[in-house]
């Protein structure tokens, strides 16, 4: 596939998101945020979560975090909010902005991207929450960082499932190579107890990104797309899509760049072994995994964050 031909693509793919997505009602956990605080006239990095415990374990860990004002024609669709935050020996904070997109998929991660986008021009984009992650390459509570983001739905059906790699997003390189070398303890930063006694570490692999919650291995389709991409670590439903929001905004001249972070909540079940089911284990592991990524992203824009910060940029208010 030429790439002139896969950018048509991603935005036919974008707009056909947009178009399902704008008709869906607005979920009921997206909270309501009072009429206070001010919108900061730069957002280096926006970070979008998915669902309340991620949402909560990081903006929990933010000094005064503020809501968005209410102004005409916008709205705060995401529970946006606002903070500063010191990175590093820098004289001025960063400035962030923290969303949650409150349902699953790649649609709701393509149009919370291209919103935040739309709205603050970050320089980052920070997606962070929890994935599950592949038997004997992670454990629960390590810590993913993406370093390619494939669409494993993507493929050609005929007999069988044969998933293609065209739609295989890559991070942003200096935010990838700055969490591979970061070694500040992030793991202290964890306030929640694991279900168990565990030691997290940062692990770095392909991440497969599709509309499926796996519970187990032990399908031919699955089977199919692991052998496909042997270096899958982590399996989530967002990534796909925000990485698509992402590379259409870059080649409409938007200077953005993309980097996913997993705390590591669940493990399917392997081929070879009955289906015990891994849900009551998810939900115990949930808010752990959230805490995690939370802990080491923050880490990462505190003390190991590699981009300059921008001039001035004003962000589109409207969305």
């Amino acid at each position: 596939m030429t790439p002139g031909t896969r950018c048509r693509i991603v935005a036919l793919f974008l707009c056909a998101l947009v178009a399902q997505g704008c008709n869906r009602p607005t979920p009921g956990n997206i909270m309501s945020l009072p009429a206070t605080g001010s919108v900061p006239e730069v957002i280096d990095i926006a970070v979008i979560t998915v669902i309340p415990e991620e949402y909560e374990a990081f903006v929990g860990k933010l000094s005064a975090p503020l809501p968005l004002p209410v102004c005409a024609g916008c709205t705060n669709r995401y529970a946006w909010v606002t903070a500063e935050v010191q990175s590093g020996a820098r004289k001025n904070p960063l400035r962030i902005a923290v969303g949650m997109i409150g349902e699953p998929g790649l649609t709701a991660g393509a149009l919370a991207t291209q919103r935040a986008i739309e709205r603050f021009r970050p320089r980052h984009i920070l997606l962070v929450g929890i994935a599950g992650g592949i038997p004997e390459r992670v454990h629960r509570g390590d810590v993913v960082v993406a370093n390619a983001v494939w669409n494993y739905d993507y493929g050609s059906l005929d007999r069988t499932f044969t998933p293609r790699l065209d739609f295989t997003y890559r991070p942003d390189e200096a935010l990838l190579q700055a969490a591979l070398a970061l070694d500040a303890p992030w793991q202290k930063e964890i306030r929640t107890t694991a279900p168990e006694p565990v030691s997290p570490v940062r692990r770095s692999g392909s991440n497969a990104s599709g509309y499926k919650v796996v519970e187990t291995l032990a399908t031919e389709f699955i089977d199919r797309v692991l052998q496909r991409d042997p270096a899958i670590v982590s399996i989530e439903m967002e990534g796909a899509g925000a990485a698509a929001a992402v590379e259409e905004a870059r080649e409409q001249g938007v200077d953005v760049g993309l980097l996913m972070i997993r705390g590591i909540s669940d493990i399917p079940q392997p081929r070879g072994k009955p289906l015990l089911g891994d849900k009551p284990d998810r939900e115990k592991w949930k808010a752990y995994a959230a805490d995690a990524a939370a802990s080491f992203a923050l880490t990462l824009i505190r003390s190991g964050w590699p981009a300059a910060v921008q001039g001035r940029r004003e962000g589109a208010r409207g969305s």
